[in-house]
């Protein structure tokens, strides 16, 4: 479903020539308040955020704090993401919704992408009501904390693709896959490509 360069798995340059390749609009909002608030940094500070320059998009937006690999915390859930699931994900770690054959890989990436650091993508098929299902994208971009001895945060933006039946509801569930089809974003310090023997990408 990821359309563009790296679609085969491989990461990519994220800048601003790689926007117009996101499919979702709240996607794209993110990447590009992102990009406009680290400047000539490497990555922006949590004090650089400006939430007035995504108030449209804020029910998209989750932050994870990460403060090891075996601890994905979500500290601020967005509406569209806990509409996915059957509850609160305040407060949550991730990984204890994760299925446990797929927690090695979810651990790994995210580890990565904020211990590197470097962004995600990825893109898979939420099941509605109706029985239908729905493409779904997924954006995961790192922020340095506000002090040194805080944990790195991941911003991420989940979002419908555009399609004739985005406007349906999803089927809640309890635990989760990790994407399939999935590429690092190349933020200016490279991406990896495999960790403790699990395959990333």
């Amino acid at each position: 479903m990821i359309q563009g360069p790296g679609q085969e798995g491989g990461a990519i340059q994220f800048d601003e020539d790689y926007l117009p390749t996101l499919q979702s609009d709240v996607c794209r909002g993110l990447a590009a308040a992102w990009l406009d608030w680290r400047g000539d940094d490497l990555l922006p500070g949590r004090r650089d955020m400006r939430l007035e320059d995504v108030k449209t998009i804020l029910s998209f937006i989750s932050v994870y704090e990460v403060p090891s690999a075996e601890r994905i915390v979500i500290r601020l859930a967005a509406s569209a993401q806990e509409a996915m699931f059957d509850g609160s994900l305040q407060g949550i770690n991730v990984l204890d919704i994760t299925v446990p054959e797929d927690r090695p890989l979810r651990s790994a990436r995210t580890w990565r992408m904020v211990t590197r650091p470097c962004g995600g993508r990825s893109s898979f098929l939420q099941p509605l009501r109706s029985g239908l299902e729905s493409p779904v994208e997924l954006l995961s971009l790192p922020i340095r904390p506000a002090r040194w001895n805080q944990p790195m945060q991941l911003l991420t933006a989940l979002a419908p693709m555009p399609g004739p039946i985005q406007h349906d509801t999803p089927q809640p569930r309890l635990v989760f896959h990790v994407a399939r089809d999935f590429q690092f974003l190349d933020l200016g310090a490279g991406v990896p490509d495999s960790a403790g023997g699990v395959q990333l990408s």
